[in-house]
């Protein structure tokens, strides 16, 4: 079996609105939205709204991809954005978010997370299938 990309999100967001969410509220839109592993990162100074809004941003293309809004049985706690010790951004989901996905059969999620000083995006895959047959998605260059 192969994979097959059965969707794709894309969120872009202005990192002016989320300073502007986390002045407003605090900690509490930060518990609100983000797992404790993601909200415990090393001090990155003036990349900290861009490193919060592009996490945010991916959690906003995961539920598109889903077809579903946060609701009271859907929660931002429900996807997780990891790094691996290589520094790719990777997603472990929870509760009715990981349900869903097994509902798709997805097996393998890419993405990817770009920002300036203003804006931020993330672009998120959603695959189904043998996720071996994945290892030439993110090479640039695959072996033959």
């Amino acid at each position: 079996m192969s994979q097959i990309i059965i969707g794709h999100g894309l969120e872009i967001l202005e990192t002016n609105h989320i300073k502007e969410y986390i002045e407003r509220s605090g900690e509490d839109w930060k518990m609100e939205h983000f797992t404790a592993t993601e909200r415990r990162t090393p001090e990155l100074g003036s990349s900290r709204i861009q490193y919060i809004a592009g996490r945010f941003a991916v959690k906003q293309a995961v539920l598109k991809i889903l077809g579903i809004s946060v609701r009271p049985d859907i929660s931002c706690l429900d996807i997780e954005v990891q790094r691996l010790p290589t520094g790719q951004p990777t997603l472990v989901l929870y509760g009715k978010c990981q349900e869903i996905a097994a509902e798709f059969g997805i097996t393998k999620w890419l993405l990817s997370i770009s920002h300036t000083s203003s804006y931020v995006a993330a672009s998120v895959l959603a695959f189904r299938g043998n996720v071996t047959d994945l290892r030439l998605v993110g090479n640039a260059h695959p072996t033959v």
